[in-house]
């Protein structure tokens, strides 16, 4: 189980979705914050652009002062504030970032792109609950769209969108009778009439889903598939990328495509050709000092590629959370910075698929990802 972590700091380390408490972080002098503008909240009028779905949305109008297009998003904290939230800058993380989203009783976090970059999704992550939102490019029409479907789930969670972006996949994660973890499953929503479609599920609370993609082509999941000593998640003995069938009538059993100790984890597939990107020791997950890099591999395992080599120990930097860029050519990533063995902040930074070189901003914030 993921808990949100305090760093007394620096406090840039990103929510996971099976987690419990409210994030009660907050950046300190140390990292670059950008001035980060308010998004409208929830009961602005609604404007006259057509909804991402015909369904009734919460009605609020699109952001003011956007950066140009394509725009960078990723997870921060607004200025002054000690809960996360999703914003935007220009295509460097140059620029002054925009609050995208309004303001909701839990953190933003876990954003991403449809890959026509007209929407973006995000989750909600409030007091051991978790919901999964849209809207539009530009904000407007935020409207909630994946919530849990009874009792025993306590999260709908890592939203990202379908390949033909018409339905959000999302990690919904159970409790088990006796309060422990239960099931996790890897569930499609409908945008348009919030209907749930699992397919895939983990037996119960020892193993637990994570970030997970689809394929460009629409017939395989990747996921971040994490083990641990029993349903309480308090130890964390494993983590790997798995890959499923899309077909929710196709008992598959998973594919581990990663070897075990690289301890994979936040798979995103490339635009156009068959590799997943994927961290060892991802920062969503580890916050210390492990040894992560960044690498690629095929859906079925071959062709294992480390695409980065960066020295922790004398460089003080982690790669992780990494998003392919739109067209495939480049990679925008997290770079963790290592302070007194745990991660005190965090940086946007891209990197070269094919030299690793990695070019670091000066903009804290986590989950990067370029629009379309």
């Amino acid at each position: 189980m993921r808990t949100v972590l305090v760093i007394a700091a620096i406090s840039v380390l990103p929510l996971a979705g099976c987690s419990t408490g409210s994030d009660s972080t907050e950046p300190t002098s140390g990292a670059t914050e950008p001035e980060v503008t308010s998004a409208p909240s929830p009961t602005d009028p609604a404007p006259t652009d057509p909804a991402p779905s015909p369904t009734d949305p919460a009605p609020a109008g699109g952001v003011g002062g956007l950066p140009s297009s394509p725009m960078m998003l990723f997870e921060w904290y607004p200025a002054g504030g000690d809960t996360k939230s999703i914003v935007v800058s220009d295509a460097t993380a140059s620029a002054p970032a925009v609050q995208i989203v309004p303001d909701t009783a839990g953190a933003a976090i876990h954003a991403n792109w449809s890959h026509d970059g007209t929407m973006l999704t995000w989750e909600v992550l409030g007091d051991d609950t978790a919901s999964a939102w849209v809207a539009n490019a530009d904000g407007s029409l935020p409207m909630e769209v994946a919530v849990c479907p009874g009792d025993r789930c306590v999260q709908m969670a890592w939203p990202s969108f379908s390949a033909d972006d018409t339905s959000l996949l999302v990690t919904r994660y159970d409790l088990a009778d006796n309060g422990d973890w239960g099931q996790s499953h890897l569930v499609l929503v409908d945008i348009a009439t919030g209907e749930q479609t699992v397919i895939a599920s983990t037996p119960d609370g020892t193993t637990s889903f994570y970030s997970a993609s689809m394929s460009p082509d629409g017939t395989q999941v990747a996921a971040a598939l994490e083990t641990y000593t029993d349903a309480t998640q308090d130890e964390r003995v494993g983590a790997g990328i798995v890959v499923y069938d899309t077909d929710p009538a196709t008992a598959d059993e998973p594919m581990t495509v990663t070897p075990g100790e690289l301890f994979a984890g936040y798979p995103r597939w490339h635009p156009s050709e068959p590799r997943i990107l994927f961290a060892s020791w991802d920062l969503d997950a580890f916050q210390g000092a492990e040894p992560s890099q960044l690498y690629t591999v095929a859906p079925d395992g071959s062709s294992l590629v480390q695409i980065t080599d960066v020295d922790h120990t004398t460089t003080t930097r982690r790669p992780g959370e990494a998003n392919w860029t739109p067209d495939g050519t480049g990679i925008v990533a997290s770079i963790g910075i290592v302070r007194g063995g745990s991660v005190a902040d965090v940086k946007i930074a891209t990197v070269d698929p094919g030299t690793g070189a990695i070019t670091e901003t000066a903009t804290s914030g986590a989950m990067p990802s370029l629009q379309p």
